[in-house]
């Protein structure tokens, strides 16, 4: 068996991302946990170059709502 920290992982996997790879992480919680994790991932995207985008919706946010937002982040071209 094979074990990799998360930093021996990124730097594997590093020369190999593209530009066009992107990162959408749609929010909708007042976790404190959930935020600490979200951030992670913002900030390992950061380091492998990766473009992230970040929304923020409200913890009460309806279905409808968060299907317009990821249709709305489908089209999007950044």
């Amino acid at each position: 068996m094979i074990l990799m920290t998360g930093k021996e992982v990124a730097e594997a996997i590093k020369p190999t991302t593209k530009t066009s790879l992107s990162l959408a992480i749609v929010f909708a919680s007042n976790n404190s946990a959930s935020k600490t994790y979200v951030n992670s991932l913002i900030k390992l995207a950061e380091k492998l170059d990766i473009p992230t985008k970040l929304v923020e919706l409200d913890e009460n946010v309806t279905y409808d709502e968060v299907a317009e937002c990821l249709k709305s982040l489908s089209n999007d071209e950044t």
